[in-house]
């Protein structure tokens, strides 16, 4: 039995793997991207659900009644992963919305109760960290996407 299940089919009963999800949604991305955003999108594609990692995700896919935040953890990985600057933080965006719609981006003081994605940004959770183990992120160069992008 796969201990990270991103979907269950409620019919026919089978899985979904969180990698196998991830890793088809990034090649989604990359498919459907303007050739000079590929890396870039096949990178959110492979982040966004990286928070269904945590324990409490594995129980709720399993049947508890809870509810788990876990677009934030792909926003927090992004960040982690790619700095800081104009596409980590795009990332972030785009991640942290991938359920809900892009997020206020808030303040630097918000605190972790607001829905913002500075305050969503500073909110605890359960360790997700498997996700480095199963899933292959690319360098992105981002001098040069920089240089691309906010030259105009």
């Amino acid at each position: 039995m796969e201990k990270y299940v991103a979907h269950r089919n409620e019919f026919t009963g089978s899985i979904q793997t969180v990698k196998v999800h991830c890793e088809n949604t990034a090649e989604l991305c990359r498919k459907f991207s303007i050739p000079e955003l590929k890396d870039f999108l096949f990178v959110i594609g492979l982040l966004h659900d990286v928070g269904k990692y945590q324990e409490s995700f594995t129980k709720r896919i399993n049947g508890a009644n809870i509810r788990v935040e876990h677009s934030t953890c792909g926003a927090l990985a992004a960040c982690e992963n790619y700095t800081t600057g104009p596409m980590a933080l795009m990332m972030e965006y785009c991640i942290a919305g991938h359920h809900s719609g892009i997020p206020d981006g808030g303040f630097a003081n918000d605190s972790s109760d607001m829905p913002t994605l500075q305050g969503r940004m500073k909110r605890q959770f359960e360790d997700y960290s498997e996700y480095k183990s199963e899933l292959f992120l690319p360098e992105l160069i981002v001098f040069l996407f920089n240089r691309k992008f906010l030259s105009y």
